[in-house]
């Protein structure tokens, strides 16, 4: 899948929906920290790397975590609530209703 490098068209979930981001269900990380903590830094890693190649949106973000990691959905879906929370990405949704991640340069890792 290509991405993108667009930003007019599209909005934030807040705006479109006139509420927050929705959180996800997830694992408590004390099961789970160190291999969580390593997806983590990786995830953020790959993150400057799409950003430095020019890339600022990220289409379908949890599955394109799911498939460039190769990791189950529910783990994902929290490593992607945690890049939310972390501030590397924030989650939306285009007009039409399909999932984004713009990514934010000003809170990638030194």
């Amino acid at each position: 899948m290509a991405l993108l490098s667009v930003g007019a068209s599209l909005a934030p979930l807040g705006v479109v929906l006139g509420r927050p981001v929705a959180h996800v269900d997830r694992v408590p990380l004390s099961a789970n920290d160190a291999a969580m903590h390593a997806s983590l830094l990786e995830a953020r890693r790959w993150i400057v790397s799409m950003y430095g190649e020019g890339h600022t949106i990220v289409p379908f973000p949890v599955s394109r975590l799911q498939r460039q990691f190769a990791l189950g959905y529910s783990y994902t879906c929290t490593l992607a609530e945690l890049l939310v929370e972390s501030g590397q990405w924030t989650i939306a949704f285009t007009a039409d209703g399909s999932r984004y991640a713009q990514l934010h340069p000003t809170a990638m890792p030194g």
